[in-house]
């Protein structure tokens, strides 16, 4: 039988929770999905799976043999996808996941001159908002404001955004002139929930920095909701360039601190950490890179 075949096989066994399930998966039979499993083991002389009538789990010396098996197969579908490359082009899937606020021209015309020139290529993107995890979810890369704090992980800087502390004209004149920090004592926050820290207001840009604990009126994951809560006046947020800089230009929203110079902070290609990084993958990056992504 296939070695690799074999191998693909028994990963699918564990990834599925059962023979059964993993036979569906891959559309053959349950018998050829044992009869798999067990010429592995033979040739180990090992026992890969403890098996019962409910369900399959690796034993130790599994565990060990499905992790690097599946190293070794992830390598050599990045050594296909490069060789091919270069003999016929970058092709194929890139799924990327983004915060919300790169819906914006900026983005799109990067992502535009990337696509005129590897026409083979096609994106698959998500902005939802939410922090998903790359290997769970198949992602092959994220775009992240703020360090990488994920094991395993690889972190390249491409860019960086500028944050202001913002609120609507009719808020702002509630509070008086704010001169300071101190003076925001008592103003409700509109929080982004990505932050474990969401009710804390950081001035200088780390945990280290002096802080403002403000009470949250609104949290979520989403900025646009953000934005959108405090054009109505709900609070003040903390919120990029990208997404507010036409609400600033026609005064829809205002600096709450008159003289804040904004924070500047590193927006983070973040990516799965593996020896061969597909070319498409790699060519994205790459593109962002070089584009600066910056506003």
């Amino acid at each position: 039988m296939d070695r690799l075949a074999s191998l693909r096989i028994l990963i699918a066994v564990t990834d599925n929770n059962g023979f059964r399930a993993a036979a569906q998966r891959l559309r053959i039979s349950p018998a050829m999905v044992s009869k798999h499993v067990a010429q592995l083991e033979d040739r180990l002389g090992l026992r890969l799976l403890n098996r019962n009538s409910r369900h399959v789990s690796l034993t130790e010396e599994g565990e060990i043999y499905v992790a690097r098996a599946r190293r070794i197969l992830e390598e050599l579908e990045e050594l296909d996808e490069t060789l091919t490359d270069r003999s016929a082009g970058i092709r194929g899937n890139v799924s990327l996941t983004a915060p919300v606020w790169m819906a914006n021209p900026h983005f799109v015309a990067i992502l535009a001159s990337f696509m005129h020139n590897h026409p083979l290529i096609r994106l698959d993107i998500n902005l939802s908002g939410r922090r998903a995890n790359l290997l769970d979810e198949g992602y092959d890369l994220a775009l992240r404001v703020g360090p990488n704090r994920e094991p395993g992980h690889i972190s390249r800087v491409i860019g960086e955004v500028q944050f202001h502390l913002l609120a609507s004209p009719a808020l702002k004149k509630t509070m008086g002139d704010p001169q300071n920090r101190e003076d925001l004592c008592g103003q409700k926050l509109l929080a982004y929930a990505g932050f474990a820290d969401r009710q804390h207001l950081f001035f200088g840009g780390g945990a280290d920095s002096p802080k403002l604990t403000l009470p949250v009126a609104m949290s979520s994951e989403n900025e646009t909701l953000l934005r959108l809560a405090a054009l109505e006046g709900l609070g003040i947020a903390f919120l990029p360039d990208w997404l507010i800089a036409k609400d600033l230009a026609n005064g829809k929203l205002v600096k709450v601190l008159s003289d804040d110079p904004g924070l500047t902070t590193n927006i983070h290609a973040v990516y799965p950490s593996r020896r061969l990084v597909p070319s498409r993958v790699r060519a994205l990056i790459d593109h962002f890179a070089s584009a600066r992504l910056k506003v």
